[in-house]
């Protein structure tokens, strides 16, 4: 059970469907305003769902370790990823999950889960 608000300000409950207990909420990105993904901790499988309540899993051709955020871009950014590329992490991209795309190896000091994502709007200094 969980609470959804349609005006900021009014809650009411919600039966969550199509989600195991081992899902890892810190790792909820929406992107493209309509889908939110979400990573099953224990299976490495992923989530997706378009009004947050109801869930389906996605098939993808690698265990997904994290996922970190939607990379900016003026196009609709894709979703940085790590994945396990028999054996190794990999950073990789993917605007959906039905296509990853594998970038480079995840440093050893990259933390894959107990971190928060933040989006910072940068701005000019010059005066």
């Amino acid at each position: 059970m969980t609470s959804v608000v349609a005006d900021g300000v009014n809650w009411s409950k919600a039966n969550l469907t199509g989600l195991p207990n081992s899902v890892r909420f810190s790792s909820l990105v929406v992107s493209g305003g309509d889908l939110a993904f979400v990573l099953d901790e224990a299976t490495k499988k992923v989530y997706k769902s378009t009004d947050g309540i109801i869930w389906s899993q996605i098939a993808t051709n690698y265990d997904v370790e994290a996922i970190y955020e939607v990379l900016p871009s003026a196009s609709g950014g894709d979703i940085l990823i790590t994945v396990n590329n028999n054996g190794s992490l990999m950073f990789a991209k993917s605007k959906d999950f039905s296509e990853i795309k594998l970038l480079n190896s995840v440093p050893g000091n990259i933390p894959i889960k107990d971190y928060s994502a933040a989006k910072v709007k940068m701005t000019s200094l010059s005066g």
